[in-house]
């Protein structure tokens, strides 16, 4: 198991962009690798792309005619996959691997016991693959930072079979997005390690699921208008943490635990809401994103 790594692919109506994804998993310097491919729906040409791009002794394909949206089509891939391999590599269908991908973070994961998640900075592309820049460089993780923002970028992301495997464990069906889920049980229960250095070109175009984070004001009105457009009694975070706690809640510390249940809990009352937005010990990346987040808080909305 310690020289073979896992890719997990989930398409959807990606025939645009996925030929170059998949010519730069062929240039993969490490060549030891197992493509796990689910297509949620395509009606277009990506099925036909993928079956005659990667050689059938490469290649796993997941039979699904349900419709799961990229988290629940990516974490029933990682079921699949969990137990057999050293190392595992989101991948997302409109980007591109530079050469050393597999490489580095393969070598970063299998020689760790603890679970582990690997992710790193990106260089970011625009439709047609000009780069145009870098991504922000991600901040410090913690669990505090999990259950209330995601930092690690899916398409950036890599585990070991120590993470896979709780990754694989249970079935929620309130969590946001695949990356997060597994952000938030690593850092919980293993450890998080990030690299400055890209090793993919991040696609960044009109029908990206979510886009690259490029901070300063634009990002804050988003995330308000976001938060604002949110119907009464909607709470994403709250239905995730709530799925988290009921799949490995046994696992947590105390203090972990405690922390997710004032989540959880404290939208029962204008008391309790003003009390969590006063005292949480959760926390978000920039002093911006942590007004707004007491913000939701008091209000509920989160």
């Amino acid at each position: 198991m310690a020289a073979s790594t896992a890719i997990l692919l989930s398409t959807f109506n990606g025939a645009t962009f996925i030929n170059p994804l998949l010519a730069s998993i062929h240039n993969q310097t490490m060549r030891s690798w197992t493509l796990y491919w689910r297509d949620d729906g395509s009606t277009d040409e990506t099925r036909r792309i993928v079956r005659s791009q990667v050689p059938g002794d490469r290649l796993v394909e997941l039979q699904s005619s349900d419709r799961l949206g990229p988290c629940g089509s990516f974490l029933s891939i990682l079921r699949a996959a969990a137990g057999k391999h050293a190392s595992y590599h989101f991948a997302d269908q409109d980007d591109v691997w530079l050469p050393c991908k597999l490489e580095n973070a393969h070598e970063a994961l299998r020689q760790v016991d603890q679970p582990t998640l690997f992710h790193c900075r990106q260089e970011l592309i625009d439709a047609h693959g000009k780069p145009f820049g870098l991504s922000a460089v991600a901040g410090l993780p913690s669990f505090d930072n999990a259950v209330v923002e995601n930092i690690v970028v899916g398409c950036s992301a890599a585990f070991n079979d120590a993470a896979a495997r709780l990754g694989a464990q249970g079935r929620p069906n309130r969590a946001l997005m695949h990356d997060w889920w597994m952000y938030l049980i690593v850092s919980s229960l293993g450890q998080v390690v990030y690299s400055c250095e890209p090793s993919i070109q991040y696609r960044q175009h009109a029908n990206n699921v979510v886009g690259s984070n490029s901070g300063g004001i634009s990002a804050i009105r988003t995330k308000l208008r976001r938060h604002f457009a949110r119907r009464t009694g909607a709470s994403p975070i709250c239905g995730q943490l709530s799925d988290f706690l009921s799949i490995h809640g046994d696992r947590l510390s105390d203090e972990q635990r405690t922390l997710v249940r004032s989540l959880v809990d404290g939208r029962s009352s204008i008391t309790s809401r003003l009390r969590l937005a006063m005292t949480t010990k959760a926390r978000r990346q920039s002093a911006l994103d942590q007004l707004l987040l007491r913000a939701v808080l008091l209000m509920g909305r989160y």
